[in-house]
């Protein structure tokens, strides 16, 4: 941060425009929030109303999957998901953080082959 010299005075700081104000520049900020006037109680509100959204679509499609496939169709559909999940394991062991720490260890040992490998 600048220091003033004794007889150097510092520009004053630019205030963030209140609720329903326009800012300086005369730039739109968006859906009439200005940045930083989110409070966390808002955002967890948010959060919770959108997890809440997610779950009752969740449950509505999972009743309509069910009415229209019958017990039948949706143990089948349960079997196939299980051999998916089953099939998933083996290339999450292969890529994400296993792929990333083998290329960080090589890198750290400068080994060029086991990187382009």
């Amino acid at each position: 941060m600048k220091t003033a010299a004794p007889d150097e005075e510092l520009p004053s700081p630019t205030v963030a425009p209140t609720a329903g104000e326009a800012p300086a520049s005369g730039a739109p900020t968006g859906a009439g929030v200005a940045p930083g006037e989110m409070t966390i109680g808002v955002a967890a509100l948010l959060g919770l109303v959108s997890s809440g959204a997610t779950a009752v679509l969740a449950i509505a499609r999972s009743k309509v999957t069910a009415v229209v496939l019958g017990p039948t169709g949706m143990g089948m559909t349960a079997e196939i998901l299980q051999l998916v999940t089953m099939a998933n394991v083996p290339s999450g062991l292969t890529t994400g953080p296993s792929l990333i720490g083998a290329v960080a260890e090589a890198h750290a040992r400068s080994d060029r082959r086991a990187i382009d490998a």
